[in-house]
């Protein structure tokens, strides 16, 4: 139906409007003269091109589509991710990626299945902050281990037992009916305590439960606002875009060094097949220079010289000069002479050794670019 709020508008629509300018009296409360979203927070405006025309009848076919947004949201922000337990396929990978990605999360706890499972084990990690460790973490120690309120985070992740986590889990939550690949396994734990000895702080600060039917309204909205909005370690859009342009930069210099490594190698490998064949043709050609002067000395033939060579079916006669057998000789002193230039060039620009250091620098660099997008080794940022 139309709007019933402005005379006007609801007897003619659009089709007509007697106000000139919204200095007019008859302008208040006519929709061609509001902002049609009066409560929203942000607005997304895309610039259309030179000549396109306006489609006054487009909407995207899913009301809240993401897809027809040409804008990755994670440039405007930290993406958040709110996890309700169900039986949505692939839920567990969803989880995982979204801890591996150090995005905000905040769990459902009185949900089923994955969600269910995750914040179980999320509970247990989080009491490697409680004020007695020693007492919330004992159940879930290996044996032989101790720790005391003194003990840091990591080295309380260090002393558990992802075996202890997982029977802790199996039998707060009855997992039977669930599949293989959407249950927690024990190689899921072990990761998941791998990544939290690595960022502890992202588990402290930026992963959390919630249980919605304990406290106040008021106290979930807070509890949401404060997880959501949470950067652990200096993980901000602009520290992960500087991240971003480090490692590109990095991969951009990995990709030079191992073009100059191949053009190495393909230089030597071209220089090694010419000394090569040099050597052949040498060892060819001293044979037939020896074979001709035998043949000369048998025959003593003034002139042009004759060698016959026999053939399964048929004699190859052939007719030389004593002109062309000392063109044999020069050309034999020349090849050897050649290759040991070539391989003495090659040693001494020293080809191969530096082939090898590129190559090893590249793999170096690869390395480097690896423990950098994995936060490990000297770019750990947990304490």
């Amino acid at each position: 139906g139309k709007n019933k709020s402005h005379p006007e508008f609801a007897e003619h629509g659009y089709d007509n409007w007697s106000f000139d300018n919204y200095n007019d009296e008859g302008v208040t409360g006519h929709p061609i003269a509001s902002w049609p979203w009066p409560y929203a927070d942000l607005f997304i405006l895309f610039y259309r091109e030179a000549g396109a025309d306006a489609n006054w009848n487009y909407m995207t076919e899913d009301r809240l589509s993401m897809d027809a947004v040409p804008l990755s949201f994670s440039t405007l922000g930290t993406v958040g991710h709110v996890f309700i337990g169900g039986s949505e396929s692939q839920m567990k990978r969803k989880l995982l990626h979204a801890m591996q990605a150090v995005s905000p999360m905040v769990l459902i706890d009185n949900t089923p299945d994955a969600v269910k499972q995750m914040s179980l084990l999320v509970s247990v990690l989080k009491k490697a902050w409680d004020r007695a460790p020693a007492r919330a973490c004992g159940p879930f120690l290996r044996d032989g281990a101790s720790i005391d309120s003194g003990s840091s985070s990591v080295e309380i992740f260090q002393a558990m037992l992802p075996a202890k986590i997982l029977r802790y889990v199996e039998a707060e939550f009855d997992s039977s009916h669930m599949t293989q690949e959407e249950r927690l396994l024990l190689s899921d734990i072990v990761g998941l305590l791998d990544l939290a000895r690595r960022r502890p702080q992202v588990f402290k600060e930026m992963v959390c439960v919630l249980e919605p039917l304990h406290g106040s309204p008021e106290h979930t909205a807070s509890f949401f606002a404060t997880v959501l909005a949470s950067n652990s370690a200096g993980y901000t859009p602009t520290s992960l875009a500087v991240s971003s342009a480090l490692a590109l930069g990095a991969w951009r210099m990995h990709r030079r060094m191992v073009t100059g490594a191949s053009r190495l190698k393909t230089r030597l490998t071209v220089t090694y097949v010419v000394v090569a064949i040099l050597i052949c043709l040498t060892v060819a050609l001293a044979i037939c220079v020896v074979a001709l002067g035998i043949e000369k000395a048998r025959v003593r033939k003034v002139g042009y010289e004759e060698i016959d060579a026999a053939l399964p079916h048929a004699t190859l006669h052939i007719k030389y000069t004593s002109v062309d057998l000392c063109v044999l000789r020069i050309i034999l002193l020349l090849l050897p002479i050649a290759a040991g230039l070539l391989a003495a060039l090659e040693n001494r620009n020293q080809t191969s050794q530096r082939w090898a250091s590129a190559y090893s620098s590249a793999s170096r660099v690869a390395a480097e670019i690896y423990q950098f997008l994995s936060s490990v080794g000297p770019y750990n940022l947990g304490p």
